[in-house]
């Protein structure tokens, strides 16, 4: 969806708003434009990155790439 049509979008879910939800609608938009939103709003792309990365371990172990953990940080055994 282009910047274009979620600006409308939003400009007709506001039109269609009570006046104390829009009231809160407002507030958040505030919150989002604040220091502090856009401190929230980094944190958030930092959850999204991590429950992406989970998401691939997860499909890791499922197809089986997985490496043993007392393996990991041991030298290769010799060969006999």
């Amino acid at each position: 969806m282009s910047t274009l049509e979620l600006r409308d979008r939003a400009v007709r879910i506001i039109k269609s708003l009570p006046v104390a939800k829009l009231k809160v609608a407002e507030s958040f938009l505030t919150f989002l434009g604040s220091p502090e939103g856009k401190k929230v709003e980094r944190e958030l792309d930092i959850v999204a990155k991590m429950r992406q990365r989970i998401r691939v371990a997860e499909q890791d172990v499922a197809a089986g790439r997985t490496t043993n953990w007392r393996e990991v940080g041991r030298p290769p055994r010799p060969s006999a």
